[in-house]
């Protein structure tokens, strides 16, 4: 299984961010949200990819069994999504390019993941969609995502996700 890193802009060496190891990187290119997602499964299709599955890093805490239901899922369906609680989706994959998918959404509004299950019925692509969780957009989020991470912590301390718990403690 391939990792791949996909960048907004190019990482700022004084930041002192660093790819994974095992990881590749790339920098995005599209003029919006969902041509730069199109732009990534196009190519890993082109490279002869079966099954995609692409998480926004505004889910530092997503169960790692959800992304194993993603792939279970594309086993039998064109695409499967990962509803987020805000109306969007914190995760898509796909088995084979649907372009559809990624075109003529309002990108980051709550109506995403209702406009993506709408474009595919219409293309006539099958769909399964994952648990709701929730993503990182605002203030509350982030706190809710601190009580997470204190949670994990005292339960669970070997899921904590530490760049994040870096990053956010480094905000205090």
């Amino acid at each position: 299984m391939e990792r791949w890193l996909y960048l907004s802009e190019p990482l700022d060496p004084s930041h002192r961010l660093e790819v994974p190891r095992g990881w590749r990187s790339a920098l995005q290119e599209g003029d919006d949200l969902g041509a730069r997602m199109a732009t990534v499964f196009h190519r890993a299709f082109q490279d002869d990819r079966e099954r995609v599955v692409m998480v926004g890093s505004d889910s530092p805490t997503l169960p790692l069994d959800y992304l194993r239901q993603a792939f279970e899922a594309l086993a039998g369906h064109d695409v499967v999504l990962g509803p987020a609680e805000d109306g969007g989706y914190y995760l898509v994959g796909t088995s084979r390019s649907v372009p559809e998918l990624f075109r003529d959404i309002s990108w980051g509004s709550n109506r995403v993941l209702k406009q993506s299950t709408k474009a595919l019925a219409h293309g006539a692509r099958t769909f399964q969609l994952l648990p709701v969780w929730y993503d990182i957009d605002d203030h509350d989020d982030l706190l809710r995502l601190q009580r997470e991470l204190d949670e994990l912590r005292t339960t669970r301390p070997s899921e904590i996700p530490r760049r994040t718990a870096a990053a956010l403690a480094s905000l205090k």
